[in-house]
């Protein structure tokens, strides 16, 4: 699936689509160019599967790993960008994360141990500055 999403009201909703076929034992990959909208869409994805659009989510890229709570399970988010091995992820209980659902920005140094019930995003900037081309696989 590929849409074109042209502001952040469009990618919320996008994002409420996606959270609805999300469920404990996924994984949702996220994969873009630096400042390509991953965080913004994990925020969104979050929000709506804990079913709080106000609930505060920062991006976990210091501390590379923040859990939530949601009605049936629990979020990992992960931001991955500053690992330097695959190995230093169990340090963060990507394994736990697994059994629930993870939600994995830059994903690609763990892609050898990523779950087979997973759902890869990819974001790309598209013609103007506030569009952006999602592709989604799964």
């Amino acid at each position: 699936m590929q849409v074109i999403v042209n502001s952040l009201e469009e990618l919320d909703k996008f994002a409420a689509k996606i959270a609805q076929k999300l469920e404990a034992g996924m994984a949702v990959c996220l994969k873009g160019d630096l400042g390509a909208g991953k965080t913004t869409l994990s925020r969104s994805l979050i929000r709506h599967i804990v079913q709080n659009q106000t609930l505060e989510i920062t991006s976990p890229t210091f501390n590379l790993v923040h859990l939530y709570n949601a009605p049936n399970f629990k979020i990992w988010h992960f931001d991955l960008y500053r690992l330097k091995t695959a190995e230093e992820v169990y340090e963060l209980g990507i394994e736990d994360a697994f059994n629930e659902l993870a939600i994995i920005e830059w994903p690609e140094i763990i892609e050898e141990i990523l779950p087979k019930n997973k759902i890869e995003i990819f974001i790309e900037f598209a013609e103007n500055e506030n569009s952006r081309k999602i592709t989604v696989n799964n």
